[in-house]
């Protein structure tokens, strides 16, 4: 079979990956990124909360966080697929079709955002942070995941089979060092950041599909990052 690779643009490429986006089983990235989440969530406090999932996709992390009784789950995205998928597994859901930087909430009416394996698709990153601190209330939380932006700048990205073609998702870098200067600006304080790296823990993944030359090129790179963060309390 030939594969022919072809970037798109975010929001196109979701909805071709939404028709088998839950059919993944031994996907890498989606178990690290399941395990780094289900950690940094014990940070946080959700009962009786407001939650944002921005990015939301097929609502990966939904069956967790609606153990917790939130108040309000909405789940917002700029793909269709992504949305008729979660809708179909959570009827009744709350969702919205959304831009990257302009988010439908009004101001300071969330006590948490969400955002999983999203920050790189986001050109305009600071525009968007600016929105999520908009809807965010004083003393809100926020958890972060998403490739590392090191394996993406060594050539690193997210690809999936559609109709035997090899169609690679169009990321934007953005250092931690840049996600930390605008946590900065935004007023959010980061309280736990974790990475895991692409070493002899997760080479299994690698052996099964056969890719051992790319886990050799890339041993030793961060392959997912992890945050949760804090706003002030501008009355504290």
């Amino acid at each position: 079979m030939l594969l022919l690779r072809k970037q798109q643009e975010p929001r196109k490429a979701y909805d071709l990956w939404s028709e088998q986006y839950d059919e993944q089983p031994d996907n890498l990235m989606l178990a690290l990124d399941e395990d780094i989440f289900s950690n940094l969530i014990t940070f946080a406090s959700l009962k009786d909360k407001t939650i944002a999932d921005i990015g939301c996709g097929t609502g990966r992390h939904w069956k967790q966080l609606l153990k917790y009784r939130p108040a309000r789950l909405i789940g917002l995205d700029i793909s269709k697929g992504m949305l008729q998928h979660l809708n179909e597994k959570y009827p009744f859901t709350e969702t919205r079709l959304i831009s990257h930087s302009t988010l439908p909430l009004q101001n300071n009416s969330f006590d948490m955002i969400i955002s999983t394996l999203v920050i790189a698709h986001i050109r305009k990153i600071k525009k968007a942070f600016y929105e999520w601190n908009r809807v965010l209330k004083s003393g809100g939380e926020i958890i972060i995941t998403d490739y590392h932006p090191e394996l993406l700048g060594k050539g690193g990205d997210r690809t999936f089979l559609y109709h035997g073609k090899l169609i690679a998702v169009k990321n934007y870098i953005h250092s931690i060092e840049e996600i930390r200067r605008l946590a900065e600006i935004m007023n959010w304080q980061i309280r736990e950041f974790t990475e895991r790296k692409i070493d002899e823990k997760v080479a299994r993944y690698y052996e099964e599909k056969g890719a051992t030359s790319i886990f050799k090129k890339f041993q030793g790179t961060p392959l997912i990052y992890g945050m949760y963060l804090k706003k002030r309390d501008v009355f504290a």
